[in-house]
């Protein structure tokens, strides 16, 4: 049919020289109702037949019985015709049955409805022969009481809405959907148990089950709107499915009071493009089981109990999307694997997003304000780039006690409360951080406001930035951290705290550069420390008065390898309570204590090869009796 005004012949096998010939106009009326891809008021359509050798005796030529009558391309239903009254299906003389026109109805035949409201079909619902398309005059004007069951191949609703049903709709076979409205269905609004189905501009309203469940066979087409529905929006149980410009909206718990996604995969491939879910009362997008899902544009507003959920051995890859207003978690994936792309995320009561026991792949991920956590890695494993997470309430990454390896590139962390990062657990495993920044943590749980947080936990991190934190720049505790290249200054702690730490070699500096910190540039309690070009620079007293560049105390063991300790407040370099440091090619210089500090009786200090000592308020180092 043409969607241009013009007058277009509808085909027909069956047309011949002597044969009918439909022409259709579409006008835009001005209609309330919007199409469900939102395009605006459907188009009307007033069909009219005419023989195509100009003969006018069109009540002669459709009277003819059984298979003598000429192939009829257009067939007539009025539900208003009085039954009893002599009927041929023209426009004349219609049908008052739906049923009757498929008696006579042959493949390649329209079926056309006035408008009105055509009773049910025969009680198993059976829809149109093979070929043979129900055309509406307009889907709010031309209705049809449901159910209606579609299994011959072919056959066609268009431009019209199904009103009722339990379901509304039901398909098995190779059949096409094309604006259509299923509404107030007593059960499923539309189903597909089978088949290769197109579908174009359906909408589904007001189903007291499910909205549109796919159960089998392969959906394609554009343009599907789910609006009202119990226990599930658009539901995905088997088959393929692929489908553009869907919105669901108003889902409510179904009669258990267990179930209600916005969209389910649970089983079958999907793939989406264009997707917007609201106000749904469970998750608003669902991947379980066998399902696997393939999203593109992606969005989720209104309030969910999760956003984005993959789980129980579900799979998704999902390309630009954004979940705000879910009550509990934004996107979670749990016992599944996913690839993420391009998202973002804001709110969530517990955390924005929460991976456990999973695999995944983030990258170009946006989290805004999370109450909670930002981002949670729960004994799980995976890549994630280009993370930002903005004023956490409470950490900004978690990770704890990862399964397999997880690295982070290019992650900015900023006003998060706790820690921009915290690792802990999983010893035998390896954090990698490449290109990391953590800003202005403020104090959270526990007191906590560190750029990076390591508790028992292996991390490896370069290129790191922890910049104007309340707290230190970093705290590990009891656990391995090798740092290289970084950048730790404006803290409002110590640049590095590291708290009794093992006997192997835990921490690791590498051209690290310690400025402007408060109390110490790189603080050491216990354990073994490894510094290499580490240079700590303007170190600020603390309440203590304590101002060191590199301290080690509590029994630690340091190795110092052509580190520079200059402009600091207090010491360059300090070591007591029971601590020793190996020092070699050591520059302290001018600060405002000693350039090396050693609390005597409890702790040694031994200078190798090329030492500076220049220039310190106090003197090159303290004496001991």
């Amino acid at each position: 049919m043409s969607r241009m005004g013009r007058p277009v012949p509808v085909s027909s096998p069956w047309r011949s020289a002597s044969s009918w010939v439909v022409t259709a106009t579409l006008a835009c009326l001005a209609c309330e109702a919007e199409s469900p891809s939102g395009a605006g008021p459907g188009p009307a359509v007033i069909l009219d037949a005419v023989p195509f050798n100009g003969d006018a005796s069109a009540d002669a030529a459709a009277a003819v019985p059984g298979d003598a009558r000429p192939a009829q391309t257009v067939l007539w239903v009025d539900p208003s015709r009085p039954a009893g009254e002599s009927s041929d299906g023209t426009r004349a003389r219609p049908f008052s049955r739906l049923e009757v026109a498929f008696t006579h109805a042959r493949a390649g035949d329209v079926v056309a409805l006035l408008p009105g409201l055509h009773p049910p079909l025969a009680s198993d619902g059976r829809g149109p022969p093979a070929g043979v398309e129900v055309l509406g005059s307009d889907r709010d004007a031309s209705r049809l009481a449901g159910p209606v069951r579609l299994s011959a191949a072919g056959a066609a609703l268009r431009h019209l809405t199904v009103d009722g049903g339990e379901p509304g709709v039901r398909v098995e076979g190779d059949v096409r959907l094309e604006e259509l409205v299923v509404s107030g269905t007593a059960g499923v609004g539309l189903e597909v148990h089978g088949g290769d189905v197109r579908v174009e501009d359906v909408r589904i309203a007001d189903a007291a089950e499910v909205g549109f469940w796919i159960n089998g066979g392969v959906v394609t087409g554009r343009g599907v709107e789910i609006a009202g529905a119990r226990g599930g929006g658009l539901r995905v149980s088997a088959g393929e499915v692929d489908l553009s410009s869907v919105a669901v909206r108003d889902v409510a718990l179904d009669v258990a009071g267990t179930r209600g996604a916005g969209v389910e995969v649970e089983g079958g491939t999907a793939r989406f493009a264009g997707v917007r879910v609201d106000a749904v009362a469970d998750r608003a997008v669902r991947v379980a089981r066998s399902g696997r899902a393939v999203v593109s544009a992606l969005s989720i507003f209104g309030p969910a109990l999760d956003g984005l959920t993959i789980l129980a051995g579900g799979f998704a890859e999902v390309d630009g999307y954004r979940v705000a207003g879910a009550r509990n978690v934004g996107v979670v994936v749990s016992e599944a694997s996913a690839r993420l792309t391009g998202g973002v995320v804001s709110g969530g009561g517990r955390a924005a997003v929460l991976v456990s026991e999973s695999a995944v792949a983030v990258n170009g991920l946006v989290v805004e304000d999370p109450p909670a956590r930002g981002v949670a890695l729960l004994a799980s494993e995976g890549e994630l780039s280009g993370l930002t997470v903005r004023r956490a309430g409470d950490v900004g990454l978690q990770i704890t006690d990862p399964r397999g390896p997880v690295t982070l590139e290019d992650g900015h962390f900023e006003a998060c409360a706790g820690a921009g990062v915290a690792v802990s657990g999983g010893a035998e495993q390896v954090v990698h951080l490449a290109r990391v920044t953590t800003t202005g943590s403020v104090s959270g749980e526990g007191a906590l406001a560190e750029g990076l947080h390591v508790h028992r936990g292996r991390v490896v991190a370069e290129s790191f930035v922890a910049r104007a934190n309340i707290g230190a720049g970093i705290l590990i505790e009891a656990g391995d951290l090798e740092l290289s290249t970084a950048e730790l200054s404006g803290n409002g702690g110590p640049g590095l705290v590291a708290v009794e730490s093992g006997p192997e070699d835990v921490l690791r500096l590498t051209d690290v550069r310690v400025t402007e910190n408060t109390g110490a540039g790189v603080l050491v309690i216990g354990g073994i420390a490894r510094t290499t070009r580490l240079h700590a620079s303007g170190t600020r007293l603390d309440g203590d008065g304590t101002a060191d560049g590199l301290a080690l105390t509590a029994g630690a063991v340091g190795v110092s390898e052509a580190d520079r300790l200059d402009g600091n407040a207090g010491n360059g370099l300090s070591v007591s309570a029971g601590a020793a440091v190996t020092a070699r090619s050591l520059t302290s210089t001018e600060n405002a204590a000693f350039g090396v500090y050693t609390q005597c009786g409890a702790a040694e200090a031994a200078l190798l090869d090329a030492i500076d000592l220049a220039g310190n308020g106090q003197g090159e180092r303290n004496a001991c009796p």
